[in-house]
């Protein structure tokens, strides 16, 4: 909650700009990106064995940024995922030296993630801009196995990306963009080392002020 309403008072914040932005050469905005996520999760039992698995899930998220003196910006995102499953059969390890018995599916999802970014742009031509990104992203990572429990952190780790994006009608904006959120940030220490990573492919939807 406290995520979310820091999200929004740096939106009123950019918001509030938007009346000096000429003279700053300040362009503040706003948007919304959804597309396809990539969810990792690894575990590694030095009692048993290890296990890895990469599913994919839909995701979208809100955003809020200005870009100052065309080439460079700050954004702030606020995004969750979908859940992402496999199924593994016996013999799967669930950490503290067990395995399971019999078929088990093993669920992972973002609950919710929040990425603090720097962006580096450059125009190409009078419509078109690419763009990259670097910064940090807090998220609550949640995995479950459905013969075991579940278990969730909340993570922080190093985010980039980039994209392109293509400008209409003054004001809009569309873009397409890779982003990696996190990589391999440990979720548990305890009974085996569990590490969960995430990216995104997606496009995004802008009106800037």
């Amino acid at each position: 909650m406290k995520k979310v309403s820091g999200l929004f008072c740096s939106i009123a914040f950019i918001a509030g700009l938007s009346g000096t932005a000429q003279a700053a050469d300040f362009k503040p905005y706003i948007g919304l990106g959804s597309g396809m996520f990539a969810i990792d999760f690894k575990l590694n039992d030095t009692l048993t064995s290890s296990m890895s698995q990469r599913r994919q899930t839909w995701g979208g998220f809100i955003k809020a940024g200005v870009d100052a003196v065309h080439y460079f910006g700050a954004e702030f995102r606020l995004g969750a995922t979908g859940k992402a499953s496999r199924e593994w059969g016996a013999g799967l390890p669930v950490g503290y030296g067990a395995v399971t018995t019999g078929t088990s599916t093993v669920n992972t999802k973002i609950n919710y993630f929040f990425s603090y970014l720097g962006k580096l742009q450059y125009p190409v031509g009078d419509a078109f801009k690419v763009y990259a990104l670097a910064g940090g992203t807090t998220a609550k990572y949640t995995v479950s196995w459905s013969a075991t429990g579940s278990e969730n952190a909340t993570v922080t780790g190093f985010t980039y990306g980039g994209g392109l994006e293509y400008g209409f009608a003054k004001r809009y904006s569309l873009g397409l963009e890779w982003v990696e959120y996190l990589k391999d940030a440990t979720i548990s220490g305890a009974g085996s080392t569990d590490q969960g990573s995430f990216r995104g492919l997606g496009a995004t939807l802008n009106m800037s002020f």
